[in-house]
């Protein structure tokens, strides 16, 4: 059979340097502070338009930080008896700005329109508590784009009642492109992290493909029993509903 080849080198495991995760000195609790102010109008033809500024700041948000990590331009750990010493911090920060336009309005008794616009910008420096920056002794690079940071989101919907209480459901959906990081593949650096960036980018500065869905749902609502009291409405219902997730994939 093959041989295959030994990633160890032939050394036994316990002659390798061991790896420890600890707690920062003066770790603190992550919080968000929150603010938001909206207007709502309504139009005439039982429209109504809202319009709504949102403002996150993340403070004290966890990430990680091999300290022992070897100092730039060369390969060896400042303290050769362990490998990676991952450290849990609470030193990154993030920032959210979103603006929103809603809007909706009822045609008659069967036709409903709705939908919502938003443009929005979120920046921190840090995907989570277990990612690791490129360069830990340079993290002005990490500041970007946070990984779920979508600028234009947009959606689109309409509830339709059909002859024999059938209702007709369509709805769209459109978001850009969320960031990615954009890397070498390699340890450039020799901290055993693949995640090294070409020189002058920053984290997160690659940005994927637009996303758009149309999904749709048809149901059908049924009720039954006695109504009691003044009311003729029948107390016991039961909903009948079939949908469709990105039905154009």
């Amino acid at each position: 059979r093959p041989r295959l080849p030994d990633p160890l080198g032939g050394r036994p495991i316990d002659s390798f340097p061991a790896s420890i995760n600890r707690l920062a000195d003066g770790l603190r609790t992550p919080y968000q502070m929150h603010a938001a102010i909206g207007v709502e109008q309504r139009l005439p033809h039982d429209a109504v338009l809202t319009v709504t500024y949102n403002y996150v700041r993340g403070l004290h948000l966890f990430r990680s930080r091999d300290v022992n990590a070897p100092q730039p331009g060369t390969f060896t750990r400042p303290n050769p008896e362990f490998g990676r010493i991952a450290e849990l911090e609470s030193s990154s920060t993030a920032t959210y700005h979103g603006l929103s336009i809603g809007f909706s309005q009822s045609i008659g008794e069967r036709v409903s329109l709705f939908g919502n616009y938003s443009l929005s910008r979120a920046i921190d420096d840090a995907d989570g508590p277990t990612a690791f920056p490129a360069d830990g002794y340079n993290l002005i690079g990490e500041r970007g784009f946070a990984a779920r940071d979508e600028r234009h989101q947009a959606f689109a919907g309409a509830l339709l009642v059909l002859p024999y209480r059938l209702e007709v459901s369509p709805m769209i959906y459109f978001n850009t492109g969320r960031p990615y990081n954009i890397t070498t593949g390699f340890d450039d650096n020799g901290d055993s992290v693949p995640n090294d960036r070409p020189t002058g980018l920053r984290r997160n500065s690659g940005r994927g493909p637009n996303f758009a869905s149309v999904d749709l749902r048809l149901a059908r609502s049924f009720r039954f029993g006695r109504g009691g009291g003044q009311t003729d409405v029948a107390p016991f219902g039961i909903e009948i509903a079939a949908e469709a997730s990105n039905l154009f994939n």
